[in-house]
């Protein structure tokens, strides 16, 4: 486990093919941070693997609210911040094989089920990247791992 910057983790599973980043606290600065992250760590996904495969656990008490805030009510934007977005864009414009499986992990109680209904879906049409929204980590690696090779 490495610490991105305080509040956020970065985990890697199943021999670093799922990314787990896991937040226990938000800020304004956090949020670059972690999608300063994010897109270097993209960045130098291994050319051979078609799928970036990734959990953003905001299950913790009180982050799920923070992060809908934040992002501008848009939670399932990979890129988590508008010019994270528009990096990630360019980097699935060069890699048109590579796709991007997110798994969102909120809290099941209110800011979590806030999130889930107020939260919207990204401004770009990326064909490339799918998201599902679970409220258990292991739920959401076990639909990642169905996207690693054998």
């Amino acid at each position: 486990m490495e610490e991105i910057i305080a509040g956020v983790t970065r985990t890697y599973s199943h021999d670093t093919r799922i990314v787990i980043y896991s937040v226990s606290s938000l800020g304004v600065t956090t949020l670059k941070s972690w999608s300063d992250d994010i897109l270097a760590n993209l960045e130098h996904w291994p050319q051979e693997y078609d799928s970036y495969l990734v959990v953003y656990d905001l299950s913790d008490h009180g982050v799920s609210l923070p992060f809908l805030v934040l992002t501008g009510y848009n939670i399932y934007n990979p890129g988590i911040t508008s010019a994270g977005q528009k990096r990630l864009d360019a980097l699935l414009q060069a890699r048109p094989g590579l796709m991007l499986k997110l798994a969102l992990v909120l809290s099941p109680s209110l800011s979590g089920d806030m999130a889930l209904n107020r939260g919207r879906q990204p401004a770009t049409a990326q064909s490339q990247v799918e998201c599902q929204v679970y409220f258990d980590q292991a739920a959401a690696v076990t639909w990642l791992e169905q996207f690693i090779p054998t």
